[in-house]
């Protein structure tokens, strides 16, 4: 992403949940980073905490990126517990498809939220 998801109005609580919506048709790859420093530094959960994941490494991207289910599993504790005290969050993701007939869109992320 180019630029930050924003949540800084006041009624917005916190994160409730991410939702990925996706065209797959083979076998292709897609895994999501997210940043809360407007891209200075990259984390994954990797079911039991936040760890940083090398931007300029693709093979570590794509190795220790989350998939679709992790993403979409991440619970609202553990979304807090990433420090949103800044409210903005950045999602990166690593697309890969073996041959040129494969089909793999990107179609929708979404990010829900708590409000007060």
């Amino acid at each position: 992403m180019k630029e930050n998801i924003l949540f800084s109005k006041a009624y917005i609580k916190d994160i409730m949940n991410g939702v990925v919506i996706l065209e797959n048709t083979s076998s292709g790859i897609i895994v999501f980073i997210v940043s809360i420093d407007t891209g200075v530094s990259w984390k994954v959960w990797n079911g039991s905490l936040w760890i940083l994941v090398d931007i300029t490494n693709m093979g570590d991207v794509k190795t220790k990126g989350m998939t679709i289910t992790t993403l979409q599993g991440i619970t609202e504790a553990q979304w807090t517990s990433l420090g949103l005290s800044d409210k903005k969050i950045r999602l990166a993701w690593y697309m890969e498809v073996s041959s040129s007939a494969d089909v793999l869109r990107l179609k929708e992320i979404r990010v829900n939220y708590n409000i007060n």
